[in-house]
């Protein structure tokens, strides 16, 4: 798919930036922050995850998701999606992490224990 758009979403002390294709498909990088509440307008940050962001991006024909790395000003949005609909994302792109003796990735073992199998794990850039 070719970069058709590109959304900067203000939540405050953290990120999210999504990239629009042409065929109607989303990459997402990173979601998080380290605030409750996004002062424009004085929204809870998990109320603008959900509904605001997931519903945006509901009828997306593909949505996909990088993590950069895992702070939680870049994580705890795509936790909370996660939490809400497993599925939600087609693929997930996490940054390499260490793992134990038997291939467990630890910090993705510790920051998401429910995502684990769905993740296609990836150097960071």
């Amino acid at each position: 798919a070719v970069l058709q758009w590109l959304e900067l979403h203000n939540v405050e002390y953290g990120e999210c930036i999504v990239l629009g294709g042409s065929h109607h498909d989303i990459l997402m990088v990173d979601c998080g922050s380290i605030n409750q509440k996004i002062r424009e307008g004085d929204l809870d940050f998990s109320a603008y995850v959900d509904p605001t962001l997931m519903e945006r991006y509901s009828g997306c024909s593909g949505r996909e998701f990088l993590l950069t790395h895992y702070h939680r000003d870049h994580l705890c949005g795509l936790y909370q999606m996660l939490s809400k609909r497993g599925g939600y994302f087609d693929r997930i792109l996490l940054p390499v992490s260490p793992a134990d003796a038997r291939g467990q990735h630890l910090l993705l073992y510790l920051s998401m224990p429910f995502c684990r199998g769905r993740a296609i794990m990836r150097r960071s850039i």
